[in-house]
């Protein structure tokens, strides 16, 4: 900690020089200042406020005017009645009539010292100011005084009006005394203050209201939130709490180590606990603590704010990679959506970035400054995603924690909720989702405290809602609560012309200053071209698996025999997941000439080709008729009339 500045105030050169020689032994920052009485009062002021003086030292009468307009400590030097009698007794012989001005808290006998030395004569006069000092020096001169005895100002007047007069000067030691207790006294409070304002930063950093008040019930102290709460907007400490707060009955009687209470205080229900300040000699005040009922009987609300960073939206819609007019216009849907507080169900395959597209609704929405929650249903045992969502008291089963647990929606309150696969959810917990979507109020397991809630819910799946309600794995009345505003995203084979700037996304992601330190690879047109012919089942997840294990066997140089065989692989599974085998391109990127050996263009080929065959090729190459027919070794001529063969629209 580095040490106090000190100001010290004196009249007398002489006495400005032994407190630099002070300053020189001890290693002191003092600021010297040649004022006094009322003249010393606006630099100690300036001291103060821009030389940033802790503590002050000055002759009696001008520490009395400082200590008057400055809040720092100001201590004061007293001549004694040592250094006078000494001065006195040199006088003798060499005045007559002597005046002693004395401030206004200064005593001499001045009785006895007549009584000591004989042939002088010894006067006192008061003074408080410049003015006053100079007007009883006068007064004394034309009363026939020939001397005047005091500090340097006196002096200073004296020598004005040509009278004779002799400084007082304090003892070195004593004034370096004074130095030192200046100085720890500055540190005193310095360390105080600092620990004031840390209980200060402590205090207004929680969420709970506190307010304390001596055993006369006076308040002590108020932190902001404690204003908040109580709706107060002019200071209450120093008042009596029955006088600022008369909701709050005041008594001295010890409470147990818990005294929870509830007050209506305006229009607010508050939830206050009480509990003794207790010191070695007894209680010396009292401690309320105290939050809004709701935020109380909650729990969890508290814990969401502090949660708040960890439940932030991470995504918003520029991360949603595109260039197609298809997705742009599902873009501008969700823009519209998200000014409106009511539930979206987002529905898509896996795979299509529906959690991106929550994330960025909440990030447009007016909720964007709140907690953005998500939870998989798929992903949580049956058994636990009641109390999950909903939370649970204490006790309330085995294995349960003591204190209970905040559910996703408390932790979530004022904010959005992302709810993922919502088709997972078993019946029971359905009918509990449909109840908190309605009445926008939750229960939590083994409570019979009904908690009001301000939410969104945004929900998706990735399996048609309907055909769930039709086998009875969803409940028909939650289907329609949730589809109120409903977000199609379309499929990858949908929009594949975004595919080519896709991958040029993850190739950036991976690469330098990605996931992995490769530098970045070129990957030519034509096999950007190509990748745009494969269906993508797995949609852009399965695309960027594929750029990733591109970017790691290439080891930072494109390599095409790599891409080959990576094409190659990904097209057999995709057919594979299609249920059929299909021709695949050869490590060269061309197709395979017909099965038949006949030409394409002959109309007589894929006679072999079933009605799946082709419905697998078209669903590849997202219905382009010229691409599944090249695929499949036929003219498209061909395609089209087995087509009309089957059945195929």
């Amino acid at each position: 900690m580095p040490s106090s500045i000190i100001a010290f105030f004196g009249s007398s050169k002489r006495i400005l020089n032994m407190v630099e020689e002070i300053a020189a032994e001890t290693g002191r920052k003092i600021l010297l200042y040649r004022y006094g009485l009322d003249a010393a009062i606006q630099p100690a002021i300036r001291a103060v406020e821009e030389d940033c003086v802790e503590a002050i030292v000055a002759y009696r009468g001008t520490a009395d005017l400082i200590r008057k307009n400055v809040n720092v400590p100001v201590l004061s030097i007293q001549n004694s009645e040592n250094i006078r009698v000494d001065a006195i007794c040199r006088l003798a012989g060499h005045a007559k009539k002597l005046l002693i001005p004395l401030t206004r808290y200064e005593h001499l006998d001045v009785e006895c010292l007549a009584g000591l030395i004989k042939n002088l004569e010894i006067r006192t006069a008061r003074y408080s100011t410049a003015e006053e000092l100079e007007d009883i020096i006068v007064r004394a001169r034309d009363e026939g005084c020939d001397t005047v005895l005091s500090g340097g100002l006196a002096c200073q007047i004296s020598r004005k009006y040509k009278l004779r007069h002799y400084l007082t000067v304090p003892y070195k030691a004593h004034v370096r005394a004074l130095i030192d207790d200046a100085a720890s006294i500055a540190r005193a409070n310095r360390e105080n203050e600092l620990w004031v304002r840390r209980s200060e930063a402590i205090m207004n950093s929680v969420s709970d209201g506190i307010l304390s008040v001596d055993n006369d019930g006076f308040i002590t102290m108020c932190n902001k939130q404690a204003y908040n709460l109580l709706g107060l907007s002019q200071p209450i400490t120093g008042k009596n709490i029955a006088h600022a707060i008369p909701e709050l009955a005041f008594t001295k009687d010890k409470p147990g180590k818990l005294n929870y209470f509830v007050r209506q205080i305006g229009n607010a229900k508050l939830v206050f606990n009480r509990a003794p300040i207790e010191l070695r000699r007894g209680i010396s005040g009292w401690l309320y603590t105290f939050n809004s009922a709701r935020k109380i009987i909650t729990g969890g609300k508290i814990v969401s704010r502090a949660l708040h960073q960890a439940n932030k939206a991470k995504y918003t819609i520029r991360d949603y990679v595109h260039k197609s007019e298809l997705v742009d216009g599902m873009l501008r849907k969700l823009c519209l959506y998200a000014a409106s507080n009511s539930t979206v169900l987002i529905t898509g395959e896996s795979g299509t970035g529906k959690e991106i597209l929550a994330s960025a609704l909440h990030n447009k929405s007016p909720r964007r400054h709140k907690p953005f929650v998500s939870i998989n249903c798929a992903a949580i045992p049956e058994q636990l995603i009641e109390s999950e969502l909903f939370g649970y008291e204490g006790g309330s089963f085995t294995g349960s924690l003591r204190e209970g647990k905040a559910g996703i929606f408390e932790i979530a309150d004022e904010g959005t909720i992302f709810i993922d696969e919502v088709n997972s959810l078993p019946l029971n917990v359905q009918l509990l989702l449909l109840r908190t979507l309605q009445e926008k109020e939750i229960r939590r397991i083994g409570s019979d405290t009904v908690i009001p809630l301000n939410i969104r819910v945004i929900a998706a799946t990735n399996k048609p809602l309907i055909e769930e309600v039709r086998k009875g794995r969803l409940r028909e009345d939650l289907f329609f609560r949730l589809s109120v505003l409903i977000l199609e995203v379309p499929p990858l084979r949908r929009h594949s012309e975004d595919i080519p700037e896709l991958v040029r996304h993850f190739v950036r992601k991976f690469t330098m200053n990605g996931k992995y330190q490769y530098q970045a690879i070129d990957i030519p047109d034509d096999c950007l071209d190509r990748l745009a012919t494969l269906a993508w089942p797995g949609n852009v997840r399965e695309l960027e698996h594929f750029v990733e294990r591109l970017v790691l066997l290439c080891n930072g140089v494109f390599d095409r025999n790599v891409f080959n065989s990576l094409f190659a692989s990904a097209s057999q599974s995709q057919a594979s997941l299609c249920g059929t085998s299909l021709p695949l391109p050869r490590e060269d990127g061309d197709y395979p000439a017909p099965q038949n050996g006949k030409s394409s263009k002959s109309g007589k080929g894929g006679r072999h080709l079933t009605r799946e065959n082709i419905l697998a090729a078209l669903a590849l190459f997202s219905g382009k008729k010229s691409e599944a027919a090249k695929y499949l070794g036929i003219s498209r001529v061909t395609l089209w009339r087995l087509m009309q063969k089957h059945n195929i629209a």
